[in-house]
């Protein structure tokens, strides 16, 4: 039996899993709508398998980038399957260069899911449908992991100078970190692509 958390803003795709799969198969240790009592399990390790949206409560899909790569060493153990409703291509792009398990689109079958749920080859990562049309749009490229570093702490209106004083980078650094992810995300303005990220976090409730 596997021991299950689930991370998502919706109550009832939370409550869903209950009902989507045979209670002797996955037990759901955790329903779950912010990272940090997510981070508290894996650091205890209660968990065979983790499925997450990429933003929760507080933090936009930025930050579950970020939360995705700090915890890299508990991915080893753990399987961590990303049901997102993201769908901006360099966000999925980004998302798909920190390797996890599986990736699935909330537009695809909920049989795509399952799938990535129940399947335990280590080596056979998935990407549904709605993913797969993602990660091939030509226009986008991924984020770098500094990148990601970077536009957590721009998004949580932090200027260039503190960014710079935090990461013990210079400013010019910065900017050319800033312009990189702005020409990535095919945006000419940091607040256009601010505003694309923080509608998950901002349009859902508990």
């Amino acid at each position: 039996m596997k021991n299950v958390a689930i991370l998502d803003t919706n109550a009832l795709v939370r409550l869903s899993f209950q009902h989507l799969f045979p209670p002797d198969i996955i037990r759901i240790r955790g329903l779950l709508n912010r990272f940090n009592p997510l981070q508290i399990m894996l650091d205890a390790n209660y968990l065979d398998v983790v499925v997450m949206e990429l933003f929760d409560n507080d933090y936009s899909a930025v930050e579950g980038l970020h939360f995705i790569n700090k915890n890299q060493a508990h991915w080893e153990t753990v399987k961590l399957i990303i049901f997102t409703e993201v769908e901006e291509p360099f966000l999925i792009k980004s998302l798909i260069k920190l390797k996890p398990f599986a990736v699935v689109s909330k537009k695809d079958s909920v049989k795509d899911l399952k799938f990535a749920l129940l399947n335990s080859a280590p080596a056979a990562a998935f990407r549904s449908p709605e993913i797969l049309k993602k990660i091939a749009a030509p226009l986008h490229k991924a984020l770098s992991v500094r990148e990601i570093q970077i536009l957590s702490l721009i998004i949580a209106n932090h200027t260039v100078q503190e960014v710079s004083e935090m990461l013990n980078i210079s400013c010019k650094t910065v900017y050319i970190h800033k312009y990189n992810i702005m020409k990535k995300a095919g945006v000419k303005r940091l607040f256009e692509l601010s505003d694309q990220l923080m509608k998950y976090s901002s349009c859902h409730t508990a």
